[in-house]
């Protein structure tokens, strides 16, 4: 956070603290809560509206509530001529930009120069470098690697029934947790959920696209490289810089040859440094020209012309 800037976290209450706790005191300088005005919370004081249109500039503010009260609150402080200050992360310090109205957990986490836009919501999810969530995509337990552009309105379908075997795919008949609050078994004898090794609802690789109203079914990981058509239901992990499309999701071709996904599964140049990428950047624009740059570079002819 720029040592000039303080950020101030709109609203006082259970989100609020857990959001003090999770940032630090010293990255917060204290509350908005024109009704709590004056009063000291876990250390940190209670602001009005008023008295924060005073300070001027050098500040920005978090609303730090539900999600169903945010419009209504960034709209007050719109109001007193203060919008340009609501940031929709706290981390000021790890270029994030994210609209005010995204929901995003505090135990979510970024790896930086990410963007998060309208609707979005993240619980308990890891963003890789530059990676960025377009409009109205709700995704929780979620790893996305770096570079990788998810669409808008993606939606991950979670809870799984039988298909074989068992006489009713209702779930009285195997699970202790139905939501009809009765259940017929004394434990239960089937999974109702999947996730991938690691852990996670869903994986999302390195350098992947997933386009608009795509759906991904739990447990399933999308491999570096992919291409996933708009619309496109995927119901089983992806090949590394595969194209798939359709319901279910089948492969419609491969980005490149066999040897160049070879060459780009070895080198994963989103793990390079920030400075070599901007060096080879002006290479990314044709990955045979970028192949032979990097053999060359490999045999130590650095200085080569292409």
């Amino acid at each position: 956070m720029n040592k000039q800037e303080r950020l101030f976290l709109f609203g006082c209450g259970g989100i609020g603290k857990l959001w003090l706790n999770r940032l630090g005191g010293e990255r917060v300088y204290g509350f908005i809560d024109s009704n709590k005005a004056g009063q000291m919370i876990d250390g940190k004081k209670v602001f009005s509206l008023k008295e924060i249109k005073k300070i001027q500039d050098g500040f920005k503010i978090y609303i730090s509530t539900r999600y169903d009260t945010k419009k209504e609150i960034y709209e007050e402080i719109a109001k007193n001529g203060l919008s340009k200050c609501v940031v929709g992360t706290p981390y000021l310090d790890e270029n994030i930009y994210a609209d005010y109205d995204t929901w995003i957990d505090i135990h979510t986490k970024f790896e930086g120069r990410n963007a998060i836009v309208s609707g979005v919501h993240l619980n308990n999810c890891k963003i890789g470098y530059a990676s960025y969530i377009a409009r109205n995509t709700v995704f929780s337990y979620v790893q996305i690697g770096r570079y990788s552009c998810i669409g808008p309105n993606i939606k991950v379908v979670q809870g799984q029934h039988p298909t074989k075997k068992f006489v009713s795919v209702h779930p009285m008949f195997y699970s202790t947790q139905s939501v009809i609050r009765k259940s017929y078994v004394q434990n239960s004898i089937f999974d109702e959920y999947k996730y991938t090794q690691n852990g996670y609802v869903i994986e999302v690789g390195n350098d992947v696209w997933i386009g608009d109203g795509a759906t991904i079914m739990e447990g399933v990981c999308i491999a570096d490289g992919t291409i996933i058509a708009s619309g496109a239901n995927v119901v089983k992990d992806t090949e590394p810089y595969s194209i798939v499309g359709g319901n279910p999701a089948r492969l419609i071709r491969y980005r490149f040859n066999e040897d160049q996904i070879d060459f780009l599964i070895k080198l994963q140049w989103w793990n390079k440094e920030e400075g070599w990428i901007e060096e080879h950047a002006k290479y990314f624009d044709d990955i045979k020209r970028f192949q032979i740059k990097i053999h060359e570079e490999e045999r130590g002819n650095k200085n080569a012309v292409y």
